[in-house]
């Protein structure tokens, strides 16, 4: 009698630690703040979301967990994305290293870093029926991963936002304009108007330098 008390005493206190465990791999996001779109140099920005200079983002989804993305920066010029490879659950992350790779067509791979340190804790799992949707809408529910963080506030240091962010955004849109410009002669505001995607308009190895210099890869 005393056998099967302790036994099942011993079954409940591990599903208790499986549910507890289960709740810390993949953290509940708490309900989405409003964000307030705008759009900067034709870029489209949001202030729910932080910067990091390789055009990734953070998005704040629970105490010391985020979601990242891809900027519409990045997103028009990498193009479509018809394949993305995401690190798997469990993996670690390195703020500033390579950690995702979108595959926009044959000879066009872009490696993109994250803008946090951490462990990865979840994937956005849309992305393996529809991985265009990385690059087509960025800041809806186009999440690439979730991670939590192993210092945010030192992460944050590396990120920008509001009117900074904003002014950051045009610098790079001014030099992502100078530079296509220099090798086709139009600008990224193609008769006035924002181009939707710079990689069918350039071959590969300038679409692969472009990639170089603004993802930081």
């Amino acid at each position: 009698m005393f056998a099967f008390f302790a036994l099942s005493t011993v079954l409940v206190f591990v599903l208790i630690q499986c549910v507890v465990s289960r709740g810390r791999s993949v953290p509940a996001p708490r309900p989405a703040a409003a964000s307030n779109p705008s759009t900067v140099a034709g870029f489209e920005m949001r202030d729910d979301v932080r910067f990091h200079p390789g055009h990734t983002w953070a998005r704040d989804v629970a105490p010391g967990v985020v979601d990242v993305g891809v900027d519409d920066f990045a997103a028009r010029l990498l193009g479509g994305a018809g394949r993305v490879d995401l690190p798997s659950i469990g993996s670690r992350l390195a703020q500033g290293a390579r950690a995702f790779t979108v595959r926009a067509g044959p000879g066009r791979t872009a490696d993109l870093v994250s803008p946090v340190g951490g462990e990865v804790v979840a994937v956005n799992p849309r992305l393996a029926g529809d991985p265009a949707l990385a690059t087509r809408a960025p800041y809806d529910a186009r999440w690439l991963c979730r991670v939590r963080c192993d210092d945010v506030a030192r992460d944050a240091k590396h990120h920008v936002d509001g009117p900074l962010a904003a002014r950051w955004t045009e610098s790079a849109a001014d030099e992502l304009d100078f530079e296509i410009d220099s090798l086709l002669q139009w600008g990224c505001r193609d008769g006035g108007q924002l181009v939707a995607d710079y990689g069918s308009r350039l071959d590969r190895a300038s679409w692969r330098r472009l990639v170089s210099r603004f993802l930081l890869t």
